[in-house]
């Protein structure tokens, strides 16, 4: 029996296996999946049923399309898919939101397989970067575009599964207080939707309406990457091709000072505001080197500072304008560049004023509350990642910087002096060392000698010390034996007394039965004999 379990356990894993082999494809990549699909489209799964249009069978999946990227903007869209992943089918989930790439087979509906790049929207942020605008976007069926969404493609609300878990955490905390669940629950009925994060104030009224906070906020990280890369560029040019000190000191200064500062500007709350700050950075910097109090100071290095801030400032507004109406970019154009004109870098250790005090009274006070802000955790933890990655890459980057300045100014003019006599004080302190060396030969071979025969003795010892401690252990050992025998003995003989005592008893009880026996069986003889004389004399 035992070994026909085993059979059908190995006829199971090889199906399994070859299941599992059925379905072999290599995932392709966002624009690979894009060229190759009929229509690319978000939709949220409204109905799963047997497939009766083919004749291949499968599932029929009906989803009501949100946005479209590729292909016909049909409201309802139905696909059909294999009924199991052995197949290479797609499996879906009534009442998830998916971004689906199907394809179309000559005159057979369009179909989805597991090899396609479709998937749940929560998981398909690579691909919605990618794709960008959606050529088309449904309302929801009520002339509303859908409020409760967190940006466009994640319509899967991760704040009410964060409110769930609070409410669970609810239930847990007070099972002795119903009262605090039922306000608990009323609170997330009522703010349910707020719990999902929306654009910060700024963003929301002067970029497009279809760009979300992490388009936005990746943006604002590559340029501030891009830029720390440009001016470590020009700085290192500069400093390996001149020998002034004073412009290698600004030029070290300028990169040290300038990645910190596009880092600041990068991880604002709010990534347009961030956008803006980067923005008016650039054109300080520009500004500066051009017209202001770093004329002159990079010396040769001048056209590379002024090239390098320059194409700063166009990538800036390059990457506005993409963000933006051309008529709003304009208008804020002449605002940065006036802003600027009244707030430029001051004197040689770059003292820059933000723009982050003016940008703020641009921004409506909102009061979010509790709910919203846990709706806006997985944002937050997401853009925690991507600050975390970017300081991890910087910040080793930026003390170097700071080593390579510590130690080009232990070599300045100014401390010459200072290391010149340092090394004739080392110099004489060497001399006087020497006419010590016989001395301190001697008695380190002494000490030496010490030290071996202290050695010595402390072996000697530790031995004399083992040899006892093994000796009182088998002293100890051979008493501990000596009481075991003897108390083994007693017991032995205590064992002895209590058998022959259980033995005698049993023959004594033994020899009262067979007497009693005896007794009865001879009066019961008597007995007969007496029926049997009464009986006789009765006859006669």
């Amino acid at each position: 029996m035992r070994w026909l379990v085993v059979f059908f356990l190995a006829l199971a894993s090889l199906a399994q296996t070859s299941e599992v082999r059925a379905c072999s494809c290599m995932k392709l990549s966002p624009s690979e999946g894009l060229s190759s699909s009929h229509a690319v489209f978000t939709g949220e799964v409204t109905d799963i049923a047997p497939n009766q249009a083919t004749r291949f069978g499968g599932l029929e999946i009906t989803l009501r399309v949100k946005r479209v990227w590729k292909g016909d903007p049909e409201r309802e869209i139905k696909v059909h898919t294999a009924g199991s992943s052995a197949a290479c089918g797609y499996t879906f989930v009534r009442g998830e939101t998916y971004l689906v790439y199907a394809v179309r087979d000559n005159a057979d509906p369009m179909r989805v397989s597991l090899c396609s790049r479709t998937a749940p929207v929560a998981n398909a942020k690579e691909d919605l970067r990618f794709l960008g605008k959606p050529s088309h976007q449904f309302d929801d069926g009520h002339g509303k575009k859908d409020k409760c969404a967190a940006a466009p493609g994640n319509t899967d609300g991760p704040g009410f599964g964060l409110l769930a878990l609070l409410l669970i955490g609810a239930v847990l905390v007070t099972r002795r207080r119903p009262q605090l669940l039922a306000v608990a629950l009323l609170a997330g009925t009522v703010f349910g939707c707020s719990t999902t994060p929306s654009k910060p104030s700024l963003m929301a009224n002067m970029t497009r309406d279809d760009l979300t906070v992490y388009q936005l906020r990746a943006m604002d990280y590559e340029y501030a990457t891009r830029f720390a890369q440009l001016v470590a560029a020009c700085a290192a040019d500069i400093i390996a091709t001149t020998d002034d000190q004073s412009v290698r000191e600004n030029a070290f200064q300028w990169r040290m000072w300038a990645m910190p500062q596009a880092r600041a500007a990068a991880f604002d709350q709010d990534p347009f505001a961030g956008l803006i700050e980067l923005w008016v950075l650039s054109k300080q910097q520009h500004h500066y080197f051009d017209q202001g109090g770093g004329t002159g100071a990079i010396g040769d290095g001048d056209n590379c500072t002024l090239r390098t801030t320059q194409h700063l400032v166009q990538e800036a507004e390059r990457t506005a304008s993409s963000v933006m109406s051309g008529e709003e970019f304009e208008r804020l154009k002449e605002i940065v560049a006036s802003w600027v004109d009244k707030h430029p870098i001051e004197g040689k250790l770059f003292v820059r004023p933000t723009a982050r005090a003016d940008l703020a009274t641009l921004v409506s006070h909102e009061d979010h509350g509790g709910l919203k802000a846990v709706g806006s955790m997985e944002e937050t933890l997401r853009d925690m990642g991507d600050r975390i990655t970017i300081l991890t890459v910087q910040t080793p980057v930026e003390v170097r910087w700071h080593a390579e300045y510590l130690v080009e100014s232990l070599f300045e003019d100014r401390v010459h002096d200072r290391i010149d006599s340092m090394v004739h004080s080392m110099s004489d302190m060497t001399k006087f060392l020497d006419t010590f060396e016989g001395t301190l030969s001697a008695q380190t071979s002494a000490l030496l000698d010490g030290i071996q025969q202290e050695r010595i003795t402390v072996f000697d010892a530790v031995e004399e010390e083992r040899v006892e401690v093994l000796a009182a252990i088998q002293n100890e050992r051979d008493a501990i034996s000596n009481k075991l025998d003897s108390q083994l003995a007693t017991v032995t003989t205590k064992l002895n007394d209590v058998g022959r005592g259980l033995i005698d008893h049993f023959f004594v009880r033994l020899i009262e039965v067979l007497a009693v026996m005896g007794v009865v069986m001879v009066l019961t003889v008597l007995l007969v004999l007496v029926v049997l004389r009464k009986r006789s004399n009765s006859d006669d």
